[in-house]
């Protein structure tokens, strides 16, 4: 079928309409564009179109730079202008009737070769090592545009010890890599299987920083070391190889310095720091806050919190390992800490806060400021609808940790609104 694209939606769907109005979403297309598709699932208020060419091209749309750059996002065929462009529109849609003024902007200076992290399957019976497609296929990647160089030069080297040995059986292999260009060797093992002495030598004969072996639950160094370091605005930060940290290392100082901005211009004084981490943000604040408790539930946290405490805190930082709805609600039940605490940062997974957390924030009236940073604007949504009676929101920030890809992150500060 021959369709005019109407829209850009999130996280990067190109919306067109039949002839009887009926939305179709294509996965792949700009505003503007006339496009042939074919339909590939119908369902009652939508159905879904794959691209087949493009008939009247946009003039934001550009070359891409990947093979593979369609199971990472469509927005490789965008110009990076256009992108945050449409980012903005896609944001300032979803918090229609919550948010209505200025959406603050900040885009990336490296559009390509940013990320600090990746993961690749394995396909032993094909041979092939890359990325998993929507159906579960694995497809070939050779290199990625939007991995730092030392990723997709170990990871070439690793191709060829692999080719040259025979595949291994791994489910997975992973890299970490800091600006210091040191890169960790993350291997993910199936349930049974073990690595020979030889295969060890042969991994750790490529120069890494350090190899660690994954399986299930089980973490262990298999040579060199199992962490890095990172520097943030002239701290240093320790995470471990299957531990969390930002995979955009330039954006994630800009939150940092973005969130110490905040903070001062809010006066916040006692800090509690949800989902903290390895602490990155809760500390960047601790030469600035009175005290900063942070709370993590992942127990890899806890050695690095350890170190980066040592490293960054003015001795006004503590940490309890637990679930942020599980803490939360100990603070408010301990009357003195209830009493202390005037600003909140929260940093959760994709899925948003929890019913308990919301409710926290909601009954806390200690709490005066609440920073919510989050990597899906649904979900934000969703939170920021039950929060909204109780906080107002001073601004939003869209922060681009992920050019050339449909990933949405921002910072939200807001105010405890007065009663009355």
């Amino acid at each position: 079928m021959e369709l005019i694209v109407r829209d850009v939606v999130y996280p990067g769907k190109a919306l067109c309409k039949d002839d009887s109005g009926k939305a179709i979403f294509v996965d792949e297309g700009i505003d503007g564009e006339a496009i042939e598709a074919e339909l590939v699932h119908r369902h009652k208020s939508y159905d879904e179109a794959r691209l087949l060419r493009v008939l009247r091209p946009s003039p934001h749309r550009v070359k891409p730079k990947c093979l593979h750059y369609r199971i990472c996002s469509n927005y490789q065929v965008i110009d990076y202008p256009y992108q945050v462009r449409l980012k903005l529109r896609q944001l300032a849609g979803i918090l229609k009737g919550i948010y209505s003024q200025r959406i603050f902007s900040e885009p990336a200076s490296a559009i390509f070769h940013y990320r600090n992290k990746a993961v690749f399957h394995i396909d032993c019976d094909g041979n092939r090592f890359g990325y998993r497609d929507l159906d579960g296929r694995v497809v070939d990647v050779e290199t990625c545009a939007l991995l730092r160089d030392e990723i997709n030069e170990k990871f070439a080297r690793i191709r060829e010890v692999m080719q040259e040995k025979g595949p291994m059986d791994f489910e997975r292999i992973g890299f970490r890599v800091n600006r210091d260009g040191e890169v960790l060797l993350i291997l993910y093992l199936k349930e049974g299987q073990e690595l020979s002495d030889d295969e060890v030598g042969w991994f750790s004969g490529l120069g890494f920083a350090g190899v660690v072996r994954i399986k299930g639950l089980s973490v262990r160094p298999l040579a060199g070391r199992d962490w890095l370091e990172e520097e943030i605005l002239g701290r240093r930060f320790r995470y471990y190889g299957d531990g969390f940290f930002q995979v955009n290392t330039e954006m994630a100082e800009r939150l940092v310095s973005l969130l110490r901005q905040e903070a001062m211009r809010v006066d916040a004084r006692v800090v509690l720091d949800l989902f903290c981490g390895v602490g990155l943000l809760g500390l960047s604040l601790s030469d600035m806050v009175r005290w900063v408790y942070g709370v993590e539930q992942a127990p890899i946290c806890k050695k690095a919190l350890d170190v980066n405490s040592d490293y960054n805190t003015f001795g006004n930082f503590s940490f309890k390992l637990g679930s942020a709805g599980s803490v939360a609600w100990e603070v408010f039940e301990d009357r003195h800490m209830r009493a202390k605490i005037d600003t909140v940062i929260v940093d959760p997974p994709r899925k948003g806060l929890s019913r308990s957390v919301r409710e926290f924030l909601r009954k806390n009236g200690k709490i005066r400021n609440l920073f919510y940073v989050s990597c899906d604007p649904m979900t934000l949504r969703r939170d920021l609808l039950e929060l909204k009676a109780v906080y107002k929101i001073d601004k939003v920030f869209f922060l681009d940790f992920f050019p050339n890809t449909g990933h949405i992150e921002t910072l939200t500060v807001m105010r405890r609104r007065r009663k009355g």
